[in-house]
């Protein structure tokens, strides 16, 4: 049986919706322990589309400091 290989994260989506007018999306993370059912914390922000930070797919990936940095920048643009 074939393995299937993960798609490549890619902006396709989001630039449609902005063709279509769309001003802003919103970016979703989550971080928890265990089951779905245990502690699980999510979060979302909505940047303008003239304000992306490509290449921030998983704030899991980020050290400490990278993600304090990050943050800074998007409290100064988050809709």
């Amino acid at each position: 049986m074939a393995v299937r290989s993960q798609p490549k994260p890619n902006l396709k989506f989001e630039k449609t919706l902005q063709q279509q007018g769309c001003l802003a999306v919103a970016g979703v993370d989550e971080a928890g322990r265990g089951a779905w059912a245990g502690p699980v914390v999510a979060a979302a922000v909505v940047l303008p589309f003239l304000n992306r930070y490509y290449g921030i797919n998983d704030s899991k990936l980020l050290t400490p400091l990278q993600r304090e940095n990050i943050l800074r920048k998007i409290y100064t643009i988050a809709v």
